[in-house]
């Protein structure tokens, strides 16, 4: 009897042993893939940081662009509100002083 439970644990043990060895397989192999899903994400994400950092550059340029035109646009407006004040004074200024 003695004998025969001797067997069966080496039975057990052998495949106890056998398991263990594949779990420590499928485990290299998760973490072979997990590695390189993180190499493929981080890759990505350096991709999405590089264009969206290009794309904001265009932004601002393109904002700068506006705001020059912007500035010009209120040179001329303001150029026009003066030439119409001064018109509107010299025209009130001449009614006053030389009308017969």
């Amino acid at each position: 009897m003695d004998k025969k439970l001797e067997g069966i644990d080496r039975k057990l043990e052998i495949q106890v042993t056998e398991i263990k060895s594949e779990i420590r397989l499928v485990k290299t192999d998760l973490e072979a893939k997990i590695d390189l899903t993180r190499n493929e994400l981080e890759a990505k994400i350096d991709l999405s940081h590089s264009s969206l950092e290009v794309k904001i550059a265009e932004l601002s340029s393109k904002m700068d662009g506006y705001s020059k035109r912007l500035d010009q646009q209120e040179f001329i407006s303001r150029g026009a509100i003066v030439a119409l004040v001064v018109g509107v004074a010299s025209g009130f200024i001449k009614y006053l002083f030389f009308s017969n």
